[in-house]
């Protein structure tokens, strides 16, 4: 019976709407029953021909039975997934998403007195894939990072006008920076709806200016904003100095927190201009504070100030894998210089980067190089409140097999049963696989899985597991 509910609603939907298919290997629905919504394209075995990239898309399985609904794409991520079921794709899908984002905004208290910049869409974790919509003041920026939802950014963008009528005079849609190169040539940013200026919002009362038209990302990076205000909390009586300033959000949390002296430095005049309007309508006394226009490294490699306090938010130094072992000598020559900078004693280096555990390796080598004892005394993500995460994705998912594999291996040191770094490797390759095994149901899928989270970071001998400051350190084997 469910064979024929489900080939009698593929012929239905086929004459009523005209999706294009895609098909599943058998047994490779497992990321599905997840509720991962990535599809790689090692899981298809046969596409419908005339497939574009954004083509929005039916993904059966073996038996024809429709078990999701996204966009295509020509590449590693064969499709993004929109619903985990037979779904028109339409102005009310959009506008119900929109409208749960917005509630779940609303819980959370967003926006509030103190704060009206926030994230109402987080792609994946809003189960919007590709699809950011960041909220300033009564401005919306909507930014598509997959052509599938550029086709449709006019039929978001009027969701998102009628959802948010209240609360939104103006919409402009940032896609340019992006969409890959092929897409980007001809896409142009601009206003949907209404126009307006640089805008002046809040973020835990500190007054920000925004221009989404020239700035990074939407114009603000929103999902830093805890970890603003846990800089904050640690800058009081400090000599901070904040590399990589952009507009300078680091540096309004550290002076309004009563740091000694703040410097800002970053090689984008553009941004240093919008830091200065920023001190002036926050009204810091400008003593504590300097400004310099500069490539960060060459300051750090020609001054000879100290500092109680460094952020390191680095842009990413590598676009491509073929250019990672160049950007990991620029992090790695990077943290080294900041540290020569850090006042003895006290200081610190507060370091931000998408790529925590391949970053803490950096981070943990660079101290070891000058002989300075390292404490890492809180790792947060860029998951603020109100930019949500899927625990099905598939990065977290290895991070906790890893997690998982390091403690393990750790008792087995302990008990006397792992005695040498090769046994100790072999555990924890084993324990990993086992543990991805039971997430992914495919024990092949799970070695590779394995094998690409692991890259090619070289295990040093003392080591247990091949990542993080946070790694069990062995016995002197």
């Amino acid at each position: 019976m469910i064979r024929a509910y489900c080939l009698e609603s593929l012929i239905l939907y086929k004459i009523l709407i005209n999706m294009k298919q895609v098909f599943l290997r058998e047994d490779r629905a497992h990321s599905l029953n997840r509720k991962h919504p990535w599809l790689f394209s090692g899981a298809l075995w046969k596409l419908e021909d005339g497939l574009e990239d954004g083509d929005l898309v039916h993904v059966m399985d073996h038996e024809k039975c429709i078990l999701a609904t996204g966009h295509f794409h020509h590449g590693s991520i064969a499709v993004r997934v929109l619903a985990f079921e037979e779904q028109d794709i339409s102005l009310s899908f959009y506008q119900e998403k929109i409208r749960q984002c917005l509630n779940l905004r609303s819980a959370l208290n967003l926006p509030n007195a103190e704060t009206n910049c926030f994230r109402l869409v987080h792609g994946e974790g809003d189960a919007l894939p590709g699809l950011i919509i960041d909220v300033y003041g009564k401005m919306a920026v909507v930014q598509c990072h997959s052509i599938g939802m550029y086709r449709q950014v006019d039929l978001i963008c009027e969701a998102l006008s009628a959802v948010c009528e209240d609360i939104i005079d103006c919409i402009y849609i940032k896609s340019r920076e992006s969409l890959p190169l092929k897409f980007a040539a001809e896409i142009q940013n601009g206003f949907w709806k209404n126009e307006g200026e640089t805008g002046e919002v809040f973020e835990h009362g500190h007054r920000i200016l925004v221009n989404p038209g020239t700035g990074q990302k939407t114009g603000f990076f929103i999902d830093q904003r805890e970890n603003r205000f846990l800089l904050g909390t640690l800058s009081h009586g400090k000599r901070v100095l904040n590399t990589y300033c952009y507009t300078g959000g680091f540096s309004i949390y550290a002076l309004a927190a009563g740091a000694k002296m703040v410097t800002s430095v970053d090689v984008s005049q553009t941004a240093m201009d919008l830091l200065e309007k920023q001190l002036e309508i926050n009204t810091f006394p400008m003593d504590r504070h300097q400004s310099v226009t500069a490539d960060v490294v060459k300051f750090l490699s020609n001054t000879d100030e100290e500092y109680d306090l460094i952020i390191v938010d680095p842009p990413a130094f590598a676009k491509t894998l073929d250019k990672r072992h160049n950007a990991i000598n620029g992090y790695k020559r990077l943290n080294q210089l900041a540290i020569a900078r850090v006042a003895k004693g006290d200081g610190y280096t507060c370091e931000v980067s998408n790529v925590r555990h391949a970053y803490f390796d950096l981070i943990e080598l660079a101290f070891i190089e000058y002989n300075i004892p390292i404490m890492c005394i809180q790792v947060k993500g860029t998951n603020a409140a109100g930019v949500p995460l899927t625990p099905a994705m598939a990065q977290n998912l290895t991070a906790t097999a890893f997690d998982k594999a390091r403690y393990s291996v750790l008792d087995r040191v302990q008990d006397g049963t792992v005695t040498n770094p090769a046994q100790a490797q072999t555990a924890f390759k084993d324990y990993v696989i086992a543990e991805l095994l039971s997430i992914t149901g495919n024990k092949t899928t799970s070695s590779i899985s394995y094998g690409a989270c692991q890259g090619n970071v070289p295990i040093a001998p003392y080591k247990i597991a091949p990542f993080g400051i946070s790694n069990c350190i062995a016995p002197n084997w």
